[in-house]
Formats: C-alpha cells, structure tokens, sequence
C-alpha cells in the first residue's frame, strides 16, 4: 500500500491524510525538533511536476546537500493522483572550509551538517566525548556550534568562487519537478538465506516428491573434476544491507524552504534517521520529458 503505516495510507483518496507532515517528524524521535510545518498540509493539493519540466542551466551544478531521512507519506496532485513520498529534512549544512587546487590538489567544499543539542547546565558538551579537539575545535575557531556530520563534497575550481566560511546550505538549490540522485546506507538484515538475500524458489517445489528439510536451500554450488572449483561470486547465504546505494532521477514533487523539507517522490534506502546525500541527477537526460542542458 502507499502511504504505509501513516494515517490515511490506504483507502480513497477523499480519505486523505489525517494529520500534516509534522506528525511524521514526530513518530522519528523529533528529529524536527518540533517545528510547525507551516504550509505543508497532506490533506493539500500539490501539484504533480509536470513531463516537459526543463531543468535551468544555471542550477546545474555539482553541490549536493545532505539531509535526515524523516520516513513516507502521501500527497495527491490536482489530477487527484496519489504520489507517494519521502520526507527529508535536507540541510542547513554550513560551509566550514574549501579545498583548493593549489593547496590540497583538488576543489572541495567542506560542509557540517546536524548540530549538537546544547549541554545542559553543569554537564560537558556531547561534542566532547564523541569528537576529539581537532575535530571540535574547527568549530570553536570559527565560533560556531560543532555537528554531527562533516563532509566533502567535490565541485569545480569555479565554484569555489563566492564561497565564504559559514554559509549555508539550505533546500532552496531544489524546486519541484527537479530531478535527483539520493545516496544513502541501506537497513540491515544480518545474515540471510537464499531465499530472502537473492529471491532464490528453494527445492521441492511444491513442497513435495522427495524434498526432505531442504525447502529453503539453495543446492548444488560446483561442477565436477572440471573445473574443481566453486566460481567467484556465487550467490550464496550472507550478510544482507548495510550497503551504500544510489537511487537515480527521482522527481522532486516539493519543497518547503522554511522548514528545509524535500519531498522526493518515491522510495529512498535507509531506515528513518539515515542520512542521505542529495544531488542533481547526473542522468538526467535518460528521463523521458527532461535533457540536460
């Protein structure tokens, strides 16, 4: 079903959601922090982007931007067609460094992202114990509250014009109908069968004519004397997940600059709370309706 476990994720689409988008902030732990989602209603109808969107050659550029991954609901177009998204509080990430050229032999832009709580009184800075001095201590010299995440991300010699120390990364590089490419660290399942890692049918099917407690195996692995040897990557039990992937050309359907929510159409890796790397699609060309400019 689309929607999921969310209020309203099934049914006709005169049931909508009942509630707004802050109500999924807050079933992850508030990573939202409890801010109104101003403008940001479910039970609105936003407009589904259209199939001859062009992207502006100006927007074009290699800056991604890091966000949380808040968890999937639905919205409905003016056409009364149900897309279903997902919600990501994407930046503000804070520019606290530049890689050059002529110094580090290549052209980044070195950002932080999700800043530490604030200690309460009498109690030493979490920053502290999870960080050490020279990785805080960035923050400290130029003044500002040290993060959770700190990143690179590669841009051309040219952007690195205009750049300063402390500015600000936020949502509005997107608008809706862009297209992009979400990289993130899919969930985890230990180790896995055949079956459930490589949707292997099993023996025996159907459960019967002599399969005796091997439904679910996964059979023979090797040949005979030749070549006597099982071959590389054969598909066989293991660690499942916890694996980077990118998810390429999603459609952007909205953004909300004031709260620095994106909502890409679709599903993205990761549980909730993962964090995610938002670009502009490389390939957006191969998309019916888009070109690269």
């Amino acid at each position: 079903m689309l929607g999921g476990p969310f209020p309203g994720g099934c049914g006709h689409p005169a049931a909508a959601i009942g509630g707004s988008y802050s109500d999924v902030a807050n079933r992850q732990g508030g990573l939202l922090k409890g801010r109104s989602l101003k403008g940001l209603d479910s039970t609105s109808v936003l407009s589904a982007p259209s199939r001859d969107t062009r992207r502006e050659s100006e927007r074009i550029v290699s800056k991604s931007i890091f966000g949380t991954k808040v968890g999937m609901t639905q919205v409905f177009g003016t056409d009364g067609e149900r897309i279903p998204v997902t919600v990501v509080q994407a930046g503000p990430c804070t520019v606290i460094g530049t890689c050059t050229p002529e110094k580090h032999k290549y052209s980044a832009i070195r950002v932080a992202f999700r800043e530490f709580d604030k200690p309460a009184e009498g109690r030493k800075p979490r920053w502290e114990k999870v960080q050490s001095k020279a990785e805080y201590g960035v923050f400290t010299k130029l003044g500002l509250t040290p993060c959770r995440v700190i990143r690179e991300m590669r841009v051309e010699p040219t952007e690195l014009e205009g750049v300063k120390v402390g500015d600000k990364i936020t949502a509005d590089m997107f608008k809706g109908g862009d297209l992009v490419d979400v990289t993130g660290i899919t969930k985890g399942h230990g180790f896995a069968g055949v079956v459930f890692r490589h949707k292997m049918s099993g023996q025996g099917a159907p459960q019967s004519h002599g399969a005796h407690e091997v439904h679910r195996h996964m059979g023979a692995i090797g040949q005979r004397k030749t070549p006597g040897r099982t071959y590389k990557n054969k598909r066989m039990p293991g660690h499942m997940g916890v694996t980077q992937r990118t998810i390429q050309n999603l459609s952007v359907v909205s953004v909300d600059s004031e709260n620095n929510l994106v909502l890409i159409k679709g599903a993205l890796p990761g549980a909730n709370g993962t964090l995610l790397t938002i670009r502009p699609a490389v390939k957006a060309a191969a998309r019916k309706g888009h070109r690269a400019e």
